[in-house]
């Protein structure tokens, strides 16, 4: 059933890497940098699906930080450090691409299969993911030239693309 189609689009994050472990640290570390700073209780591993888990990276600081009683000024898309939302967004990002370096990813064996059969049938296949990481997981799972196009968060924010699920 599933070769009747032309063409194949993928979600990245939790299709085809696992990338939620990463996310999971990256905000770990983050947030444990951020509170630390600021003498307040340490970042909950639990507060990852209550506040960050499925949002865009600057909507889940905002509710997390609500969540804590935290106000910071939404701030610039370039801040970095903890004085507004995108500037701890931004640190989050940036400690993501550090736990991808420094851990790499590989991707789920079954979605590996998958590929390889759609491969045998010269099927174009293309990610869409909102994550402006994109690119760089595929790189490190080495799946990059796996993919005709890859449609990410960078691509929609240059573009003007609504996010998912439009």
């Amino acid at each position: 059933m599933i070769d009747r189609y032309d063409a194949y689009l993928f979600d990245l994050d939790g299709v085809i890497t696992p990338t939620v472990e990463l996310h999971k640290r990256a905000w770990q570390e983050t947030f444990d940098a951020f509170f630390a700073s600021r003498g307040e209780a340490p970042y909950e591993g639990r507060e990852y699906f209550a506040f960050l888990d499925g949002r865009p990276r600057f909507a889940g600081v905002a509710a997390l930080l609500t969540g804590r009683g935290v106000a910071l000024p939404e701030g610039e898309d370039l801040d970095e450090g903890f004085t507004s939302v995108r500037g701890v967004g931004n640190r989050k990002n940036a400690a993501f691409v550090e736990v991808l370096d420094r851990d790499g990813i590989a991707a789920y064996p079954g979605s590996v299969r998958l590929l390889d059969h759609l491969a045998e049938r010269a099927a174009p296949l293309a990610v869409v993911s909102s994550s402006r990481n994109a690119e760089p997981v595929l790189r490190a799972a080495g799946l990059t030239d796996r993919f005709r196009a890859v449609v990410d968060g960078v691509v929609a924010a240059r573009e003007g693309l609504p996010g998912k699920p439009a």
